[in-house]
């Protein structure tokens, strides 16, 4: 297993998906407006993502992290927003699981009440959260069972966290981790022809393996 030597930043938010990891607190009275869930769980692998890379978040990853301006909104959608940090109506945990989030108040809206409802029936089914790594946060790997593995090891910052309803901890930005991969190989754009030809094979074993 070749461990990666070199890594450099990304400069924009990527987003992940999480399945199963959104809840409704169960009460007695059965009306509990409690959502809670794990915007990320640690050394969980993902699916793959973009066709060829698997990603894993590292324990530890948090430390230093900016979790200052977080929001829960529906879908990452801002005029789906639940709740915020800022306000109190949002509460973040780093617990020895992964991130925890508790919205103790859903509120009385049409975007609140359409997630009680979707969570209650199982439309929403999972979470999401949107980031950014530090510099220096994150490494490369080859598998031999799981092929090329990223290993987030230090967030800058989270944006959001968001009930979602197709959960699947895929990446809807996977370029972004283009620049730290090539890094990793010690390559630049012009990746070697043996390369380029195993990332079509493992592009074509996805589109027909589905």
């Amino acid at each position: 297993m070749a461990k990666a030597k070199k890594k450099i930043n990304t400069d924009n938010p990527e987003v992940r998906f999480l399945p199963g990891t959104v809840n409704i607190e169960t009460r007695e009275e059965g009306n509990s407006r409690h959502v809670w869930g794990y915007a990320f769980k640690y050394d969980e692998l993902s699916r793959m993502i973009d066709g060829w890379f698997r990603e894993k978040i590292a324990p530890g990853s948090l430390e230093g992290c900016d979790l200052s301006e977080v929001i829960a909104a529906v879908h990452h959608r801002q005029e789906f927003i639940v709740a915020r940090v800022e306000s109190g109506t949002l509460r973040l945990t780093a617990d020895e699981i992964g991130l925890r989030y508790d919205i103790d108040e859903v509120p009385n809206t049409t975007a609140g009440n359409d997630l009680i409802e979707d969570i209650r029936v199982k439309n929403i089914l999972g979470s999401s959260f949107k980031f950014r790594i530090a510099v220096k946060g994150d490494e490369w790997e080859e598998d031999d069972e799981n092929g090329t593995i990223r290993t987030i090891i230090k967030f800058k910052k989270i944006y959001d966290v968001a009930p979602v309803v197709n959960p699947a901890y895929l990446n809807t930005n996977a370029d972004l981790a283009k620049r730290s991969f090539n890094e990793f190989k010690g390559e630049s754009e012009d990746t070697p022809a043996p390369f380029r030809r195993e990332m079509a094979r493992r592009r074509l074993d996805l589109m027909f393996n589905k």
